[in-house]
């Protein structure tokens, strides 16, 4: 309700090449972090596409600049419309993000090493039916619950979000099954 349409329609050209150069700069941004975390080049993509918008705190803090003369009306307006265009895509990007990460993968020379990830995440081990405590993470209270259930003969399984950790685990024996929090990426 804030935006100014006849400002945003003088102003279409750089509204729209802000709006794409805050999505491509927080895509690769955001895509980056995630690799650099060992993720695939897809979940990389994809986290960027979801991240690339402008958060709808932005609202509370320009009202906040343009109250204390921070800000003028006209920067307030042009990035109210990249905002709202930013928030606007975001949906079209979920459904599509699939679609334009097959794309990227074949148009950029992206590294096998990369297109993989560092991590293989393991898939989800089927957990038993019912009676069994469910831990979740790996934190000092986790272990000694853990420790407890076990000493009680409780059937349990550790739900983590660390491929690293879970990996460890299972290596020692240890029920674990991996929890990713980015389950639907991939």
């Amino acid at each position: 309700m804030l935006l100014n349409i006849s400002f945003m329609l003088e102003n279409l050209t750089l509204i729209i090449l802000l709006t794409i150069a805050v999505i491509l700069l927080k895509s690769v941004i955001a895509g980056i972090v995630a690799g650099i975390l060992g993720l695939s080049f897809r979940v990389m993509v994809l986290v960027g596409l979801m991240l690339s918008q402008i958060g709808e705190f932005y609202f509370v803090l320009a009202a906040v600049g343009v109250q204390y003369n921070l800000i003028t009306n006209p920067f307030f307006q042009t990035i109210l419309a990249v905002t709202i265009l930013t928030m606007s895509l975001t949906p079209f990007f979920k459904d599509r993000a699939h679609q334009i990460s097959d794309i990227l993968e074949k148009v950029l020379p992206v590294p096998d090493r990369v297109l993989s990830g560092t991590y293989s995440i393991p898939r989800p081990q089927k957990v038993p039916p019912a009676d069994h405590l469910i831990i979740v993470g790996f934190g000092v209270n986790e272990k000694n619950m853990a420790r407890a259930a076990s000493q009680a003969k409780i059937p349990y399984v550790m739900a983590e979000v660390n491929p690293q950790i879970v990996r460890k685990k299972k290596a020692m024996g240890s029920p674990y099954i991996m929890v990713m929090l980015l389950n639907q990426l991939y």
